[in-house]
């Protein structure tokens, strides 16, 4: 198999697992989108050093965790700002309430964002059972 069709089934069988790893790190919408595509880049650079030594699924959750918390330091250094790690104000619950109870994006919104109020811990054990 050659490495572009490597890559390929390695999307296909991993890209929701991707996604949500990035929606639980990373809060802010258009930034999720670049750690995302950020993790298939660095996907595809390195996967010829994969060895096997581990499952490909370890493999993929290593490199998304480590960029997803690269992005975040770089992001934190260049703004200078703490993502606080309190409760989920009540601001933010507002931003993301319908009016609409079976609008099913708002809700998926609402979970990501309590999602990213737990400690770091937390954020992968509930990312991993998602």
């Amino acid at each position: 198999m050659t490495g572009e069709n490597t890559y390929t089934a390695l999307l296909e069988e991993h890209r929701d697992r991707i996604y949500r790893m990035c929606c639980c790190y990373v809060r802010d919408p258009e930034l999720r989108k670049d750690a995302f595509q950020q993790v298939l880049i660095h996907l595809w650079q390195n996967l010829d050093s994969f060895e096997g030594r581990s499952q490909l699924g370890t493999w993929v959750y290593r490199i998304t965790v480590n960029t997803c918390l690269g992005l975040l330091q770089k992001e934190h250094r260049r703004n200078r700002i703490f993502l606080p790690n309190g409760d989920l104000s009540e601001e933010l619950v507002a931003t993301f309430r319908t009016d609409e109870p079976d609008d099913h994006e708002e809700d998926l919104r609402l979970m990501y964002a309590c999602i990213n109020d737990l400690p770091p811990l937390d954020r992968t054990l509930i990312s991993l059972y998602l």
